[in-house]
């Protein structure tokens, strides 16, 4: 049984928009939220291998140790296709896709994900500190739901789910729920 995880980064000159004027340095910014994803992916010691797909080559540099794959199309949806593409192609059983700006993500719960995620076919989502979007999902396996991040995400996943006979289940934990996507949310969180 291998668990792939995937980490999908926009363009950097485009990430974190919604810090614009409160963050000089948004590429920046991104560069290291997504060295703290992946660093709580890696020392879970729970995956097979990590894939991190962008379509910005400057977070190749960036990747620990983990794949790069240069993202072909456009927006969050068909890159994550690609990876997951990919991911069939290693032979993954299981496919884990966490958003690149978890900055409290710690092994622990990566690992509690894990173990709590479906064994043989099913769902696990983490939603965003709202309760409206998804900031991990888990899929066993790989294909078995189509991708709806985006505004609504969480509702979005459910209704696909629900139409394709899919059990899915929350997975409500602070560190997957503590995005950073406004300046409040930089606030409170711990960067150093």
């Amino acid at each position: 049984m291998s668990v792939v995880a995937v980490v999908p980064v926009k363009h950097l000159d485009q990430a974190k928009s919604r810090l614009a004027g409160a963050v000089p340095d948004r590429p920046g910014l991104a560069l290291v939220l997504l060295d703290r994803v992946l660093r709580a992916l890696q020392e879970s010691h729970a995956l097979d291998r990590i894939l991190v797909v962008s379509p910005d080559p400057r977070v190749e540099g960036a990747c620990r140790g983990a794949r790069f794959l240069r993202q072909k199309s456009r927006g969050l949806n068909p890159g994550l296709e690609e990876a997951r593409r990919e991911a069939l192609a290693l032979e993954a059983s299981a496919l884990l896709v966490v958003l690149a700006d978890l900055a409290t993500l710690s092994p622990t719960t990566v690992w509690r994900m894990l173990k709590v995620a479906p064994s043989v076919r099913g769902a696990l989502l983490a939603p965003d500190r709202l309760g409206q979007g998804t900031n991990a999902l888990f899929l066993r396996p790989p294909d078995l739901l189509a991708f709806r991040f985006g505004s609504g995400s969480l509702q979005h996943h459910q209704e696909e789910a629900a139409r394709v006979g899919i059990p899915l289940e929350l997975f409500w934990e602070a560190e997957t729920m503590n995005d950073v996507d406004t300046p409040d949310h930089l606030l409170e969180t711990d960067l150093s």
